[in-house]
């Protein structure tokens, strides 16, 4: 998925995995920040609970960092 952001920049989002942990479901993506002059990478990691949606944002990470 793509969304411009402006004339000259871009946001990218890609689907790496569904996983199920313990029961709750959670989706890992990669993102890039695109503009001209740089790319910034990031991972967003989506984890449901019975009560809540959490988000964790790792930007300036890819998945295969070891901070992720």
């Amino acid at each position: 998925m793509k969304w411009q952001r402006g004339p000259s920049s871009s946001f990218e989002l890609k689907l790496l995995r569904k996983e199920d942990i313990n029961g709750q479901p959670r989706k890992v993506y990669a993102y890039a920040l695109v503009s001209c002059a740089d790319r910034k990478d990031g991972v967003l990691i989506v984890h449901a609970s019975k009560a809540h949606y959490y988000t964790i944002d790792i930007s300036g990470a890819n998945e295969a960092d070891p901070r992720v």
